[in-house]
C-alpha cells in the first residue's frame, strides 16, 4: 500500500492520466480508503481547471503561430527535443563577442591573482628574512650532522 507521500507526488501524473498499470491502481486503492489524499486530490483538480480557463494575458500574433508550429512538428516528428533547434541557430556575433570579453577577463583575472601573490610572497619574505634565514641555517645543520656510511 503507498503512503501518503508517494501518493500526493504521483497525482499531478494521475491527473495528467500519465499512471498506467499498477501504478495507476495503486494511487486509485488508496485514494479509496484516504480521505486526505481527496481532499488533495480535489485541490490539485480544482487548481488546474482554474488554469485552463484562465485567460491568456496576451494574443499570440498569427504569423507567430505559423513560424512556430512547423519547427515544433519537425522536432516531434524528428523524435528530437525542442532544444536541438536552438544549437543548430546560428552563433551572432554578440555571442562571438560575449565568449572574447569574458576569456579576456578570466585572463585578468589570473594575471592580476598572480601579482598578487608574487608581491605577498616578497614583502613576507622580506619582513622575515632573518627568520627564514635561522630556520635554513638549522636544517643545513641538521643534515651536516647526520652521518653518512659508504657502503
Amino acid at each position: 500500500m503507498n503512503s501518503c507521500k508517494e501518493v500526493s507526488a504521483q497525482l499531478p501524473f494521475y491527473l495528467d492520466d500519465e499512471l498506467r498499470g499498477d501504478e495507476k491502481e495503486s494511487v486509485e486503492s488508496h485514494l479509496e480508503d484516504c480521505a486526505m489524499c481527496r481532499k488533495a486530490l480535489a485541490r490539485e483538480r480544482n487548481f488546474l481547471v482554474s488554469i485552463r480557463e484562465a485567460s491568456p494575458l496576451y494574443e499570440v500574433p498569427p504569423g507567430l503561430k505559423a513560424r512556430i508550429e512547423p519547427i515544433l512538428n519537425q522536432a516531434t516528428t524528428d523524435d528530437k527535443s525542442l532544444y536541438s533547434a536552438q544549437d543548430q541557430l546560428p552563433q551572432t556575433k554578440f555571442a562571438k563577442r560575449q565568449t572574447t570579453k569574458t576569456q579576456r577577463y578570466r585572463w585578468m583575472y589570473i594575471a592580476a591573482a598572480s601579482v598578487i601573490v608574487f608581491i605577498l610572497t616578497t614583502v613576507y619574505v622580506t619582513r622575515h628574512k632573518e627568520i627564514l634565514n635561522n630556520a635554513i641555517f638549522q636544517i643545513s645543520q641538521c643534515w651536516q650532522s647526520i652521518p653518512i656510511y659508504d657502503i
